[in-house]
């Protein structure tokens, strides 16, 4: 049975979400619809520039995304915090930014309302997808669905729960075998992240000069990385930036996509050139601290002791992944 989505989003647990929303039918409304013979790439500009100007307004910070032809991926981070400290009048004109038909003098209690709103993952998804099915439709001169449901969230309960989202959702079309190689995966965070670092510190690489499918100079950037954080720590709940440095991340990403899976058409070449190498960084060895996401799409990822306490709040007895961590746990106690 599907769970009601006020126990799958809870902020006390974690503040990190993996989002995930599909076409109707999975068809290829945002990439070449073999229907119509059309190309519809561009709409998967519409998203990135969409989801990262309702960023710029909401309390929610982009770690990662991935827009395919048929689906896309976020993964979110929620700053509650942040969104308590804004003015009455602050939050009244992002929400204007949003809604221009809100009531001109709006009480005490619609603003609290509203505050509430700004760093809620199901509005900031509301606002993103109908956006994109209203253009989309518009563009098709025609009704419907445009979105096969309500998007899927997962919450992320420890920092390798983190960054092993980040890296699948980073490697989604090397996966599909639509790219190659980190640079070549378009609509991206690794690609976007890779150029624009690439152009502040190595501005005449040829990285520096790859030109992405959007400006993201005009866009609230994405959530950074800080190498001074520690990279045991167990829980993301009082994270602010990511763990790690940059560095780390893509040795980490490509690693990962160098490995072959059979379920899986794609990864990079074993003997590809190295995205360090072409970024001009080093990066420190931790690529044991990933665990990839397997299994299906759970509620929750994480370890054993973030899932069992994650279950008990919610008067659950188990989540999708418990009996394999339970397992292995078993395994190395023997």
């Amino acid at each position: 049975m599907t769970s009601p989505r006020s126990q799958q989003i809870d902020l006390s647990a974690t503040p990190y979400y993996h989002v995930v929303s599909r076409c109707v039918r999975r068809a290829f409304l945002c990439g070449d619809d073999a229907l119509s013979k059309r190309n519809f790439d561009h709409r998967r500009g519409w998203l990135v520039e969409r989801f990262r100007r309702l960023c710029g307004v909401f309390a929610i910070d982009v770690a990662a995304f991935a827009c395919m032809a048929n689906h896309y991926h976020l993964v979110l981070r929620v700053d509650r915090e942040r969104a308590g400290r804004w003015q009455d009048k602050d939050v009244i004109r992002r929400w204007r930014t949003l809604c221009s038909g809100a009531v001109e003098d709006p009480t005490d209690e619609q603003i609290t309302v509203w505050r509430a709103r700004l760093h809620d993952i199901s509005w900031f998804m509301k606002l993103l997808n109908e956006y994109i099915s209203r253009r989309a439709n518009a563009e098709d001169d025609c009704k419907g669905r445009f979105w096969e449901s309500r998007f899927k969230s997962q919450a992320l309960l420890d920092t390798k729960a983190l960054l092993s989202a980040m890296a699948y959702v980073d490697l989604n079309p090397i996966r599909a075998g639509v790219a190659a190689t980190l640079l070549a995966s378009d609509y991206t965070s690794i690609q976007e992240r890779m150029v624009t670092h690439a152009r502040a510190t190595h501005a005449r690489s040829t990285v520096a000069k790859q030109k992405l499918a959007w400006d993201a100079s005009t866009l609230p950037p994405l959530l950074a990385f800080n190498a001074s954080r520690t990279r045991t720590t167990t829980t993301p709940s009082t994270l602010g930036p990511l763990p790690g440095s940059f560095a780390d991340y893509v040795a980490l990403v490509e690693w990962t996509g160098r490995q072959q899976r059979k379920n899986k058409r794609g990864s990079i070449p074993p003997n590809g050139p190295s995205a360090l190498t072409q970024l001009g960084i080093d990066a420190h060895d931790w690529l044991d601290a990933l665990q990839r996401l397997r299994g299906g799409f759970a509620s929750a990822v994480g370890d054993l002791t973030a899932l069992t306490s994650w279950c008990q709040q919610r008067g659950r007895r188990w989540v999708k992944g418990m009996r394999r961590r339970t397992a292995s746990r078993a395994v190395a106690n023997a």
